[in-house]
């Protein structure tokens, strides 16, 4: 993470920036699942 940082605040530097790029789904995944967090049922219900 520390390496990273600064193509982090930078993601239209001079070279193409794929860190950046590639991180976008992945915030947009993590937001999903925290908005999908009440309908988890992870433990079964027991009898």
């Amino acid at each position: 993470m520390v390496v990273s940082w600064r193509q982090l605040l930078d993601p239209w530097g001079d070279p193409v920036n794929h860190l950046f790029i590639a991180g976008v789904p992945v915030l947009g995944a993590f937001a999903a699942l925290f908005l999908m967090r009440h309908w988890d049922r992870s433990s079964p219900s027991r009898p």
